[in-house]
């Protein structure tokens, strides 16, 4: 997967005033972009496509409870109202890796918020328990770090050989490719293409 080496999302950092990034522990770096940590919350906020997926734990510190979201890739940027919140800590994985930690595939997910724990139960049921709750930032961020890093260890989710291939042909055309060059760059039929990339991506590999 020499391509990780090469990935870069769209998007610059905010460097807004309240908010804040976090590396991931070394083995989640090739997966995870970053954790992030957000005081400086709006009720409306402006969802741009970045190549990244994200999961959301929106902290209200006063009634001491949580609430979680999963937002899936987009195609396009849209507007979108959330409750008010004291903080809210992220978890932004690279678009193409969210499939490796999730239960269910991304085929459904273009352009989705949604409760996140369709998608990952075992990690939706530690950021809603008191343990959790109580916990301060850094230990948060060590609690999910060994949820996911036992979820890849236990799961060991293989992606298909192709869907790898043209993930690196992609990057290494540094800006649009026809579908059809490549599948000339697989072993398989544009279809079976387009279902790989649905499947581990939410988008088509057109996008």
């Amino acid at each position: 997967m020499k391509f990780l080496e090469r990935l870069q999302t769209l998007t610059a950092k905010p460097h807004q005033t309240g908010y804040e990034e976090y590396k991931p522990h070394p083995i989640l770096q090739p997966y995870i972009h970053c954790f992030w940590f957000d005081q400086r919350l709006q009720s409306q906020t402006r969802v741009i496509p970045d190549l990244c997926l994200d999961i959301l734990i929106y902290m209200d510190e006063g009634l001491n409870r949580v609430r979680s979201v999963f937002s899936g890739m987009n195609d396009t940027y849209f507007d979108t109202t959330t409750e008010l919140a004291s903080a809210v800590l992220g978890i932004r994985f690279f678009g193409w890796s969210g499939w490796l930690f999730s239960e269910e595939d991304f085929t459904s997910t273009k352009n989705m918020i949604g409760d996140s724990k369709e998608y990952f139960p075992v990690l939706t049921s530690l950021i809603r328990s008191e343990y959790f709750i109580s916990a301060n930032l850094a230990q948060k961020i060590k609690l999910i770090e060994n949820v996911l890093l036992n979820r890849l260890v236990e799961e060991r989710k293989q992606f298909h050989p192709d869907f790898l291939n043209s993930m690196d042909l992609i990057l290494q055309s540094n800006g649009p490719i026809a579908q059809k060059d490549l599948t000339r760059h697989c072993a398989i039929g544009e279809r079976q293409l387009e279902r790989l990339f649905r499947m581990y991506t939410g988008l088509s590999p057109k996008k």
